[in-house]
């Protein structure tokens, strides 16, 4: 199992405080100091990041829409087992937030809870 990078620990850390402006730097330098699925795990966390940052500061709905598709097909290329974030319960958080929407009315998102967004659950927890 990949144990996450220092970075990403601290990533992990804002992201679950809704902090996601502060989540993506350290993401993105766990991303950069990665390789292979490893690499490939924490851009689709970056992606969410970058989505989440769509919905909570810039509501655009096809913004996040495409940054969230962008993430899952990340997150559904590596193996689950490997990392330990939760990345199956991940994967269907994502799917529900990008379904409920997409049947949103209009372009902007003002309506969504950040306390509804997904959050990254650690396997020890």
């Amino acid at each position: 199992m990949h144990k996450l990078h220092d970075k990403a620990v601290e990533g992990v850390e804002y992201f679950n405080g809704r902090q996601f402006f502060k989540a993506l730097l350290p993401l993105e330098d766990a991303y950069f100091a990665s390789e292979k699925e490893a690499r490939v795990f924490y851009q689709g966390l970056v992606q969410l990041t970058a989505a989440m940052l769509k919905i909570t500061r810039w509501p655009k709905k096809s913004a996040a829409l495409s940054l969230l598709r962008k993430s899952n097909e990340k997150l559904e290329k590596i193996n689950p087992e490997n990392f330990e974030v939760e990345i199956l319960l991940l994967i269907n958080d994502i799917k529900k937030l990008s379904d409920g929407i997409s049947v949103m009315k209009g372009e902007t998102l003002n309506q969504i809870n950040p306390e509804n967004l997904p959050f990254l659950k650690i396997k020890s927890e």
